[in-house]
């Protein structure tokens, strides 16, 4: 399998993964109420609490190449996952084009997931750092509102 695909997988399978976690922990998400809000305070806390239960399990094998290390909440509406790969390999342009060619579906993923989008709203943002099995940083992106509202666009570009 060739890094471009081992990445790709690892993106696919850390965005099912929070999927298959909000469909099965998340809440429904109440009205708006203003910045700063009880609303931004259910936000936090309901980040808070999928980094809690995400992390009894890390390390946590997610398929061949993937390994969720841990995911943490904050600052602020920030949930953080990081993940390592393994048997990934290549120069900064590889790495480089993999970052981007994994960048759409995880974005992708986390705009088309109803909870995720919903918190977005209030000021939720989700960052994916991916590490080689030596703990150097390979590369990251986060997915905010303004990151769907691009994924939505490019999207309908495609589509015309």
């Amino acid at each position: 399998m060739s890094g471009k695909a081992k990445i790709l997988g690892a993106v696919l399978a850390a965005a099912a993964a929070v999927l298959f976690f909000v469909l099965k922990h998340g809440t429904p998400v109440p009205q708006k109420d203003g910045p700063g809000g009880a609303m931004e305070d259910s936000v936090r806390s309901e980040i808070q609490g999928a980094a809690s239960i995400l992390n009894k399990d890390a390390p946590k094998k997610m398929d061949e190449a993937t390994t969720l290390l841990r995911a943490d909440a904050g600052p602020g509406l920030l949930m953080t996952y990081r993940y390592a790969l393994s048997g990934v390999s290549g120069g900064e342009t590889e790495l480089s084009s993999l970052a981007e060619s994994s960048r759409r579906p995880g974005t992708g993923g986390v705009c088309q997931t109803g909870d995720m989008r919903d918190y977005m709203e209030y000021g939720a943002s989700y960052r994916y750092i991916y590490e080689d099995s030596d703990g150097k940083e390979l590369f990251r992106f986060t997915v905010d509102g303004s990151s769907c509202l691009r994924s939505d666009a490019e999207k309908k570009k495609t589509e015309q």
